[in-house]
């Protein structure tokens, strides 16, 4: 089949004898990654970032997203611990729960 419609194209030879492709480096490489984003060591969601992103841009993407913005609200952040192109980890402060004696 793939013979037949080489002919239509209008090509004289047979599609055996054609070289393949050769593939352009500059197509095969990602410019976006999925960077995982854990909270407290736990992981809690993923965002599209660039792949020369930064520190301060990744947590910027993160705070941002509405799955992972709800556990940042009204915390106190401690630590951020960021490998490039591998994750993003945010420590938060610890909530001291006060009891009052009755």
């Amino acid at each position: 089949m793939a013979e037949e419609l080489w002919f239509r194209l209008g090509h004289s030879t047979s599609l055996a004898y054609e070289p393949f492709p050769k593939a352009n480096p500059a197509y095969l490489k990602d410019t976006t990654i999925t960077l995982p984003v854990q909270i407290n060591g736990k992981t809690r969601g993923t965002v599209q970032v660039e792949v020369t992103c930064k520190e301060d841009e990744a947590f910027k993407l993160a705070s941002l997203d509405e799955k992972l913005s709800k556990y940042l609200e009204g915390k106190t952040v401690k630590k951020r611990i960021y490998v490039p192109g591998k994750i993003l980890n945010v420590i938060l402060e610890r909530e001291t729960n006060k009891v009052v004696a009755q």
